[in-house]
């Protein structure tokens, strides 16, 4: 070999271990098949570089001014030096020697990762499920829990647990919060008290008191028993009205007909509770509230002032106030709720709040039926599925016949009491009917 051959030699290598080359074992190309020549890609031809695939051979092998030899890179023409160890392949059936660059290599990878990207972008998926988690992380954060220093208007129930006002006030840190998605439901209950307020000036009817303080203060000791917002008070039909907008989901708005049906369901008792309370604390005696679906339909429910029933209202407030005191002097608190299935939905429920629930049943069997706890399990998990419900409802209505009047099976306290039913047609005749109450008075085993 001669003196000129071994420097371009030492020069080529010289050049591929300072890394103008990529390894061949970095790109592994297959060898062609044993066909004709044929033209390498143009300029700037798009080729889909992976490890393993073939790039169309040609005969690229060149010689330089200084008479050292160099390829050309099959894709984008730039020249490299041709070495044993850089990125080519020598063809020993008819010695041909191609191969691409480092150039190259980025090119097609920068390109792939930039198809990728635009293939993420154009599915609806990723970022449909990045606003679904941005939405329900924006609801997290707007849930709070909010002292209060006495009961508000909007949460009394004159029948309801007196334990739990105190509570509120005393120990609102360890109430359960509600849960995400009832944050956006309170949400649309406010955005539909905006809405009332547009309409009702579309319909020319003026609103006092938009959003007054309301406060009663107890009658002995001159401290504020309980306090509220009153949404506002409209004249129609020749006096005052006070209005106060309430808001219903689509399913439970039909059923709301007289201010009575609010009995119905233990969140809507509170309301004509708030409306008196704010009627009696201003002096007016008609009350309107302006129902809506959240949908598009309002209807407007009547309520005359009740003097009786407000004054029970006042005198819970009051009542409240005076256990709250009692508690921080001497740590006592009321008597739990008779009510157990109020005592299930409370949020100071297994936290500061641990009632006996098996109340109204002294003397209670404790009794193992598999059969009769599954009717038991589909009647409470099933409720508002009134087929199923119903059918479950009668089959163990049947089993209990001959029962003790009160049992306690698993999580299940049931209470009986039999009635007599007076037939008007036969005046002789006397039937007995059973009432049958049942509710959960404990988590079932699984923890649910």
């Amino acid at each position: 070999m001669s003196a000129r051959d071994r420097n371009s030699n030492a020069e080529i290598e010289k050049r591929a271990n300072a890394g103008d080359q990529l390894a061949l074992s970095q790109l592994e190309p297959h060898p062609p098949k044993d066909e004709p020549k044929a033209p390498g890609p143009t300029t700037g031809a798009i080729v889909e570089m992976e490890a393993g695939a073939a790039i169309t051979p040609g005969d690229r092998l060149e010689i330089d001014a200084s008479g050292r030899a160099v390829v050309t890179c099959e894709a984008c023409d730039a020249g490299f030096r041709l070495n044993p160890d850089g990125l080519h392949y020598n063809d020993s059936r008819n010695g041909a020697t191609w191969g691409v660059c480092r150039k190259f290599v980025a090119a097609v990878t920068r390109e792939r990762e930039e198809k990728e990207n635009r293939e993420k972008a154009d599915d609806p998926k990723p970022y449909a499920v990045e606003l679904a988690e941005r939405l329900a992380d924006r609801f997290e954060r707007k849930v709070e829990r909010w002292p209060r220093n006495q009961p508000i208007a909007s949460d009394i129930d004159p029948d309801s647990c007196l334990r739990r006002q105190v509570y509120e006030v005393v120990a609102w840190e360890k109430k359960t919060p509600i849960p995400a998605d009832r944050q956006g439901r309170l949400e649309a209950g406010q955005d539909a008290e905006r809405k009332a307020m547009r309409i009702l000036d579309d319909l020319d009817i003026d609103v006092e008191l938009r959003q007054k303080t309301f406060e009663h203060r107890h009658r002995k000791t001159g401290a504020v028993a309980l306090r509220g917002k009153i949404d506002g008070v409209i004249r129609v039909g020749g006096g005052r009205v006070l209005l106060e907008v309430k808001s219903l989901l689509p399913y439970l708005y039909p059923r709301i007909r007289a201010a009575e049906d609010f009995d119905g369901l233990w969140w809507t008792k509170k309301y004509p509770a708030q409306l008196q309370a704010y009627m009696i604390g201003e002096g007016i005696d008609r009350g309107v509230f302006l129902l809506t679906d959240l949908l598009g339909k309002w209807n407007p429910i009547p309520l005359a002032l009740d003097y009786g029933y407000a004054e029970r209202v006042l005198a819970f407030a009051e009542s409240a106030v005076d256990a709250i005191e009692r508690h921080r002097e001497t740590g006592e608190v009321p008597q739990q709720s008779d009510d157990v299935s109020e005592c299930a939905r409370c949020p100071f429920f297994g936290s500061v709040c641990n009632p006996d629930m098996i109340v109204g049943a002294e003397g209670a069997v404790w009794a193992e039926d598999e059969e009769l706890r599954e009717l038991l399990e589909t009647r409470d998990k099933t409720h508002r599925a009134h087929s199923e419900y119903d059918r479950a409802d009668k089959a163990m209505k049947r089993r209990l016949e001959g029962a003790p009047e009160a049992l306690v099976i698993g999580p299940f306290m049931i209470t009986r009491k039999s009635y007599p039913i007076h037939n008007k047609a036969k005046l002789a005749k006397t039937t007995t009917g059973t009432r049958t109450k049942v509710v959960r008075v404990l988590p079932d085993e699984g923890g649910e």
